[in-house]
Parts: C-alpha cells; structure tokens; sequence
C-alpha cells in the first residue's frame, strides 16, 4: 500500500492570490484541518491550518508574532480578510511522494504529535491529494 493508494484526491486547496477570507470559507465548508496553498504551477508553497489562520488574523501578523490585539483586529476585519492567503501559510509541512508506503506515513504520524494530515506531492513539489489521519 502506497500514499497513491490511500491519498484524498478531492481535497480543497487555495491558490496564491486567494483571499483570508477563502481561506475561512475552505477551512469551515470542507471541515478539513489543513488547506494547501498552490502557486499557478500547482505546487504546493505553505498550508494554511485553522490554528495558524486564527493565530496570524488575531495577532495581526503574517507570522502570528507581535500581538495586535483583538481589538485591532475587530477594527480591521474587513481588511484583514482581503489580504491574500498566501502571506500567513506556514511554509514548514510535511508532504510525501506517492510512492511512500504505509508504514513511512505510520512513521510520520506517529512521531508528529497534532498532526492530522500530510500532503502529497509529485517529484516537482505539485499536489496530488493529502492523506488524513482520518
């Protein structure tokens, strides 16, 4: 059994110049815990997590570092969810090729305390499909 075998193929993702707003519209319609970002090559550059999103809107910071406040945040919503998806992705997520058995995804999961999914990519780094703890 490989990540090809097993791998979701319909799962959403977003593509660079989409919005925060698409990106809590995706994350909240799909019920999916993770949301890869693509660029117009369709590779993957970040994944964009319900946690990660909640934390760089409120903190109002592309990296979810030096706090805003929600305050500020509340004053801005309406810019805050125009800014594009792609400057809050977190660019560090574990992907693997397809190629990838069972038990390397056994492995991953097991020692990646929280994670829910891992993206699968081809050998130019373009998404295939994810593969959910699920």
């Amino acid at each position: 059994m490989h990540a090809a075998n097993i791998m979701s193929t319909d799962v959403p993702f977003l593509n660079a110049e989409s919005t925060l707003l698409d990106a809590v519209k995706t994350l909240s319609a799909e019920d999916c815990p993770i949301v890869p970002v693509v660029d117009k090559g369709h590779r993957v550059v970040g994944v964009i997590s319900r946690a990660w999103l909640l934390k760089a809107v409120f903190h109002g910071s592309r990296t979810g570092e030096n706090p805003a406040g929600l305050k500020k945040f509340i004053l801005s919503i309406d810019a805050a969810l125009v800014k594009r998806a792609a400057d809050y992705i977190e660019r560090d997520f574990l992907s693997a090729p397809p190629e990838s058995t069972g038990d390397e995804l056994l492995k991953i999961f097991l020692n990646t305390p929280g994670l829910d999914s891992v993206i699968v990519v081809d050998n130019r780094g373009r998404f295939l499909g994810a593969v959910t703890r699920r």
